[in-house]
């Protein structure tokens, strides 16, 4: 365990050097999941469900710690994402060309490829899903279905 920290805080402190968000956002993700778990282990943290909302009962400051460092990694993830897009968006990525045939402008990667986004809001037991390709969207749906079916099961098991 002595040789765990301290490969963690390099590891941190070179990915902030080198703002690779992504690397970053998992080590703190981890490092706050740890506080966290640790806080539960030890008695100090309680974890409820009630009806779909989790409720979290500490007196653990290094639970609060590590539920702090969870939202963290996720504004570092937002952020590592927006990092890439605007670095992806500075002129060389994307290349404006003129279609004869249609007579409008495209947008195109070197690749030739086009890029693919989605997502999925879960309002109560309903996934919502929306996408630009069709693939996805059923993947994102295969998705939200067993994420909704995970939480039921832990509702029944739990309740």
């Amino acid at each position: 365990m002595r040789g765990y920290i301290p490969k963690l805080i390099r590891t941190l402190v070179i990915a902030l050097l080198m703002r690779n968000y992504k690397v970053l956002a998992l080590a703190v993700f981890f490092t706050g999941l740890a506080l966290f778990l640790g806080g539960i282990v030890t008695g100090d943290t309680k974890v409820y469900l009630a009806v779909i909302i989790p409720v979290i009962e500490t007196t653990s400051l290094l639970s609060i710690a590590g539920i702090l460092l969870m939202f963290g990694a996720f504004f570092l993830w937002v952020m590592g994402a927006f990092s890439g897009m605007a670095n992806h968006s500075a002129g060389h990525a994307y290349e404006g060309r003129r279609s004869e045939s249609a007579g409008r402008s495209h947008e195109r990667v070197p690749g030739g490829s086009r890029a693919k986004a989605g997502g999925i809001i879960l309002i109560g037991p309903i996934p919502i899903v929306f996408s630009n390709d069709k693939r996805l969207a059923i993947i994102l749906m295969v998705l939200g279905i067993v994420l909704v079916a995970a939480v039921a099961v832990l509702m029944f098991f739990i309740l």
